[in-house]
């Protein structure tokens, strides 16, 4: 008895290779569940993502999103300003008094925007609007002191730039906007009084285009920066200030964000 108990000791039974067996697919019950359930956990991913990529196809197809971008900083500041440019007005307000073309030049007047979205803008577009304005027609006869300002036919400057490097999420963009200003001053100002200070105020807006989209948009709320100027028409002559319009070509620089 002790010999056959001895022998029988190392050997399987039907009991032990079904409970191996009973064990083992247990285990494999395990992992295919946890496979299937990795697979779903991915499928769901996948759906996720296809249906947040439609639903932005089809918000970019109705109008909806796009370049989100902001004014960040524009030039000239205060500081930047040379003191025999400075003015104070009748008003009482401090002003920035142009005498001629060069001097605007000089002072390069420009807006810096930052892509503030998680998308490439391939193209930027600055509008700029003469919005108000008023002629210092005191010591003039009372005739041309009633005179208005003259209508400002092309109400909006518009100028795309096609960007040469793309403006990436998170850089920034300045651009000159000494263009727009020039068209819109040139408007604006009377031949009749071209000896009195002109006082104008403009809104530069900036729009963005992503890559791949034709139209221009941005969230005017913070794509909007507001200049004041007064000048001397004596100093911004027509041909002086149409050959300006017709050969200057403002660069884009693109720098990181900060």
């Amino acid at each position: 008895m002790g010999e056959a108990a001895q022998s029988n000791t190392g050997r399987w039974t039907v009991g032990d290779i079904v409970g191996l067996v009973g064990g083992l697919t247990g285990v494999a019950s395990l992992f295919i569940a946890g496979l299937s359930w990795w697979e779903a956990s991915q499928s769901r991913k996948i759906a996720a993502g296809a249906q947040a990529l439609s639903e932005k196809s089809f918000d970019r197809s109705a109008g909806k999103g796009g370049a989100e971008f902001s004014i960040v900083d524009f030039s000239p500041t205060v500081d930047d300003i040379p003191q025999q440019l400075k003015f104070r007005s009748f008003f009482g307000t401090d002003e920035v008094r142009l005498e001629s073309l060069d001097q605007l030049l000089a002072l390069n007047p420009r807006v810096t925007v930052q892509n503030a979205g998680d998308e490439i803008i391939e193209a930027l577009r600055v509008e700029t609007k003469f919005v108000f304005g008023m002629i210092d027609t005191r010591e003039l006869s009372p005739h041309k002191q009633r005179a208005p300002t003259p209508w400002v036919l092309r109400q909006v400057e518009r100028e795309d730039h096609q960007l040469g490097k793309k403006l990436m999420p998170g850089q920034r963009a300045t651009v000159a906007v000494a263009r727009g200003l020039v068209s819109q001053m040139l408007q604006a100002q009377a031949t009749d009084r071209a000896a009195k200070d002109h006082y104008g105020r403009f809104e530069i807006r900036c729009y963005g285009r992503l890559v791949g989209l034709t139209a221009f948009d941005g969230d005017e709320r913070n794509a909007i920066v507001v200049m004041n100027f007064v000048w001397l028409p004596t100093g911004f002559t027509d041909d002086r200030c149409k050959k300006f319009l017709e050969t200057f070509q403002p660069d884009v620089e693109i720098a990181p964000g900060k």
